[in-house]
């Protein structure tokens, strides 16, 4: 059965001060469901993203300038403060040609102009599920599906770090021990992604 996604991310957290990880420290204090101020959206706001907001709300800003190392809770992932996703959602979102529709919004950020989209429209079978968007892919147009939702995202984020394939390494930059076991696990969690399928090292 699926554990809730509160126990999961207590789990990681709980893991995180066993292991001394630097990036708890530069996340900011949950906020409550009436922070939420939505700019440029149409849809709604899925029960598990309020879970995620109240236990932690992204990067704190006096740390939003440290190299992308030092800012990153999965491969490619930097959480993204309540701020900055309706700042990123008043951009791009509803720009068909550079962004995407106004029923997705970005909680995730590469640093380098990728963002994984949480799926807002509940009239859909997409509800809750983890678009990646990247506007340098030549593999596919703008968006894949990656996670099934935010509990499989964080499933398999939090064994990746009980199985040591993320690590801290120097300088306290996240990284990876082995790609081809991180892939197979993130598929293994995730099996509806397009992009586990297409990307299966």
């Amino acid at each position: 059965m699926d554990q809730p996604l509160q126990h999961i991310l207590e789990s990681l957290e709980d893991y995180w001060r066993k292991i001394d990880f630097p990036l708890l420290s530069r996340l900011g204090a949950g906020v409550h469901e009436n922070s939420f101020t939505p700019v440029n959206f149409d849809g709604v706001l899925p029960d598990e993203l309020k879970v995620l907001y109240k236990w932690k709300n992204g990067i704190k800003p006096e740390f939003a300038r440290d190299p992308i190392g030092r800012q990153t809770l999965f491969n490619g992932g930097i959480p993204m403060a309540l701020a900055s996703v309706w700042q990123v959602q008043g951009l791009l979102g509803g720009d068909d040609d550079q962004g995407w529709s106004r029923s997705k919004i970005p909680i995730f950020e590469s640093g380098g102009g990728e963002y994984y989209l949480l799926d807002c429209d509940a009239s859909t079978a997409e509800f809750g599920r983890i678009i990646f968007y990247n506007p340098g892919s030549v593999d596919y147009e703008l968006t894949i599906g990656i996670y099934d939702s935010l509990v499989t995202l964080f499933q398999s984020v939090l064994k990746a770090y009980e199985d040591d394939l993320f690590r801290v390494g120097d300088h306290g930059y996240l990284e990876v021990s082995d790609y081809n076991k991180l892939s197979r696990l993130k598929k293994e969690f995730n099996p509806q992604s397009d992009y586990w399928r297409l990307y299966n090292w």
